[in-house]
């Protein structure tokens, strides 16, 4: 019987989520030897069985050398 405010729990949950998803996708980028990671786009976050389900995907690029 929730009307208005805030759901700061689901706030917390969604941010940590949140937050290591991004460190996953850079530590993977990383790992393949991209130098980081454009594009990201982040899916719907669902609430499951006490978690937040988030899925988050991205561009690896590389940065091109000028030949200097």
């Amino acid at each position: 019987n929730l009307v208005g405010g805030e759901m700061k729990h689901y706030e917390r949950l969604t941010e940590r989520t949140l937050e290591r998803a991004f460190g996953g996708l850079e530590a993977k980028a990383r790992a393949r030897g991209y130098d980081g990671v454009l594009g990201v786009r982040i899916a719907n976050p669902k609430v499951v069985e006490g978690g937040v389900e988030i899925i988050v995907y991205g561009n690896g690029f590389r940065f091109k050398n000028s030949g200097g």
